[in-house]
């Protein structure tokens, strides 16, 4: 198991605050060819560290909530 997967949330919720973009692509329900696209085109926030991109769970909940479409009234 790597280091990343050990670290908890602060807020005890379990999950890596830190995502690579494999573990990312299953959160936002694309395939990681997409979450590779929304970064290339930097649509969603990443960190680079070295040549390794680095997602926030935080940022990805936000860009979630960002593009969520209301329902129509009735």
């Amino acid at each position: 198991m790597t280091q990343e997967r050990q670290i908890q949330r602060p807020d005890g919720r379990g999950t890596p605050r830190r995502l690579s973009v494999e573990e990312a692509a299953p959160i936002l329900g694309v395939s990681v060819f997409t979450v590779r696209k929304l970064i290339r085109q930097r649509a969603v926030p990443f960190y680079r560290v070295g040549r390794r991109v680095v997602l926030d769970a935080d940022d990805l909940e936000r860009f979630l909530r960002q593009h969520r479409v209301e329902p129509r009234e009735p």
